[in-house]
This record gives C-alpha cells, structure tokens and sequence, in this order.
C-alpha cells in the first residue's frame, strides 16, 4: 500500500499534478486554471511552468494570480478590491509583513493594490487625487516589468483626467493602449475622445469615436463600447451647434439599449441634457438630468458631472434654493472631482 502511494506521489510529480499538500503559483482564466510555477511576468503576459509544458498567458485574460506561500491576508486583500471594498483591503494590506514578501512579484502585488485601492477610493471621491498619483507613480516607475503596468498607466490616465489635466492624461493613455489586445485599444479611445471633447477639440475626438464605432466585434462588451462611442459624437454634435443631431443620436442609443445596462443609461441622459441645454433648452435638459440624479446616479463620475450640470440648470431656472442644493450634494459626495472644483 506504502509503495502504491510512494509511485502515486512521483508519478503526479513527473507530468505536473498538484500533490496534496503542495503549493503552487496558480492563474485562473475565464476558461481555465494553471498551477505550477511563474517563471516570468511581463506587462502582456505571464508564463508558468505547469510541467511538461510552461504556458504563456496573455494578461488581459488573467481573471486572479495567486502566488505559492504569499504572505496571510494578500488573498484576502484580493477579493476585498475586486468587491469594491477598498477601505477593508487597505485595511488587510496594512497588516501585511512586508518581510515576508520574499519574491519580488510579490511586493509587486502588495504595492499596486495599495495603489489601486486608493486610486478607486480618488475616482469615487474618497481620496485625494495627489494621493492616488503617487502611489501610482512610483508603481510605474519602479516596475514597468510588472503584469499591472499597463492597467497602472491607465488609471493615472484617469487620475489626471479627474484633475482636468488633460494633456497628461493623453501619454499615459497612449501608453496603456499599447497592449496587444484590441479591447484595450477601444477602450482607450474612448477616453481619449471624451478628454478632447472637454477640450472642444471635436474633430479629433469623432475621429477617435468613429474608430471605436468601426472596430470589429458584435458582443455585449464590443456593443457596449460602440455606444459610449455614439454617445461621445452626440457631444461632439452639441459642441459644434449641432444639438439636433446629437439629441437624435442619444434617442436612437436609449431606444435601444438594455434597461439592466445603468451605467450607459446614466451616461446617456447626462449626454441628452447637455444636448438639450446647448440648444437652449433648459427645462428638458432639467428633466433629463434629474432621470441620472434619482435613477442613474451608480457611477460616480457621471453623477458629479450631473451634480454640477444640475446646479447650472436650476440657476438658469431661477431657482437658487436648488442650484444650491445640488452643488452643496456635489461638494460633500465628490469633493476631489473637478466637477466641484469649477
């Protein structure tokens, strides 16, 4: 009996099996998990040795990385940020023994969530931007071989957009779309577009959206894409005068789109208000922003923007007692935005 467990054990060993009892690194994919050990980290990818063969994958499919006797509580950490609790994480990450981070990737993983749960915390208005960019600095410059770089230099993108630096906000961008996959290209385009939109600088940024809008792809995620794109001409369309236009291209979005997709719909009703306040309409425009501030008001960036377009609208209403509402709300919720900074 002895001796079957014994040949067992070293046949797992030979072809790569995990033995009970030992640790390995691991990478779970949305398709798959690999364990074995990590024998190299890139910002486009990580290979593990899974034995006979080592794997190399491409990190925009990495769903977690786990690495073999990390530190207790890093796992924890981990699951708290992708939650959204980034309070607890920081909390979990601060009790850390850094000494015991002995691989190099590890305190990798400690310093970018540490960066990355307070760049969440700026985003939504509960840390400073200075903060956040910072810790998301020194990341960059300290670990440009890291799987995390390029989603790094895209949160600093953000940051600085935050910030209404918008200049800034380009070169990181352009360096995070630097990933070989396409989605991260669109993605970035998008937010490239929106910051030259609050620029006035509209035809770069159509020809940004209409990128996007002409990219491949027909899934939930690519159709996604293509209406936020939509949603950048229809501002673009307003900026220049063209409020009909931009009105018609919202409508055409909002008729439909999914009723579960809040975050486009937020998004789309702000657009639609400021269509109709650039066309001089401010009592439509009222209507439409209010439909983000009772319904839509999950994400934090589009609601600040509301806020503040809020306090506009009803100053032009002639009722101060609202304007003022509104913007003593975007003071307390979003006070980092530099939508209460104008």
């Amino acid at each position: 009996m002895l001796r079957t467990i014994v040949a067992s054990a070293a046949l797992s060993i030979a072809i790569g099996w995990p033995v009970a009892g030992h640790a390995m690194d691991s990478i779970k994919t949305r398709s798959q998990t690999y364990r074995g050990q990590i024998t190299s980290v890139s910002p486009t990818e990580v290979k593990i040795d899974t034995k006979p063969l080592e794997q190399a994958v491409k990190v925009n499919e990495i769903v977690s990385l786990r690495y073999d006797e990390e530190p207790e509580g890093l796992g924890k950490a981990r699951n708290l940020a992708k939650s959204g609790q980034y309070e607890e994480a920081l909390k979990v990450l601060e009790g850390i023994d850094r000494a015991s981070a002995t691989r190099k990737e590890v305190g990798q993983d400690i310093d970018y969530l540490i960066a990355y749960c307070t760049t969440q915390q700026a985003l939504t208005g509960g840390a400073t931007i200075n903060a956040a960019g910072n810790l998301m600095l020194a990341f960059i410059k300290n670990n440009s071989d890291s799987y995390h770089f390029l989603e790094a230099n895209e949160l600093v993108g953000d940051l600085y957009i935050m910030a209404g630096a918008f200049d800034r906000a380009a070169d990181f961008y352009i360096a995070a779309a630097k990933a070989p996959w396409p989605e991260a290209g669109v993605r970035i385009n998008i937010k490239r577009g929106r910051a030259l939109l609050a620029q006035k600088k509209t035809t770069e940024a159509v020809t940004l959206f209409q990128a996007v809008i002409d990219s491949p792809g027909s899934g939930a995620e690519a159709q996604n894409a293509k209406n936020a794109a939509m949603l950048g001409k229809a501002t673009a369309a307003a900026i220049d005068g063209k409020t009909e236009v931009g009105i018609n291209l919202v409508e055409e979005i909002l008729a439909k789109a999914p009723k579960t997709d809040t975050d486009l719909y937020g998004q789309a009703y702000l657009t639609l208000g400021n269509c109709h306040r650039a066309a001089g309409k401010p009592k439509e425009a009222l209507l439409d922003y209010l439909h983000v501030d009772l319904l839509y008001a999950q994400n934090p960036q589009t609601h600040a923007e509301t806020l503040a377009a809020l306090s506009k609208v009803w100053q032009e209403l002639s009722r101060p007692d609202r304007a003022r509402d509104a913007a003593t709300r975007l003071s307390r919720m979003y006070p980092n935005s530099r939508w209460a900074k104008q």
